[in-house]
């Protein structure tokens, strides 16, 4: 099942379940969409799959290629060890940047910033 949520600016696409090929290509077609529509931020929340059918990660890779030559990125996050194992032993892992959490894969992309008490603190601590 693939669900889709926005948070921060940033596409989350959710996968749950047993994910092959039927799950991967609805991912890839809902991704295009998104890119034409001028998405360039998304992250693959993983942490409700059970199992991925090793086969369909090539689908997986194929639209990271596509999406990066669109000026797009996209994270992994939650993928529990099992999963993980998978991407590993296709080399998923080597194309993405994978996170613990959701929170810490959207995190990643939004701005540190610093109140600008904070800022002046620094400033003064500086001198």
């Amino acid at each position: 099942m693939l669900v889709m949520n926005h948070v921060d600016g940033v596409i989350v696409f959710t996968l749950s379940g047993d994910v092959g090929q039927t799950e991967m290509a609805e991912f890839s077609r809902e991704l295009g969409a998104m890119l034409a529509d001028g998405s360039r931020r998304f992250v693959l929340q993983m942490d409700r799959v059970e199992h991925v059918q090793y086969h369909c990660l090539d689908l997986l890779i194929r639209s990271c290629a596509t999406l990066r030559r669109q000026g797009g990125e996209m994270r992994i996050a939650g993928a529990t060890r099992y999963v993980r194992n998978i991407m590993r032993f296709v080399g998923v892992e080597q194309h993405f940047r994978v996170y613990p959490s959701t929170g810490e894969a959207v995190a990643s992309w939004v701005p540190v910033r610093v109140a600008p008490a904070a800022a002046a603190v620094g400033v003064a601590a500086a001198r």
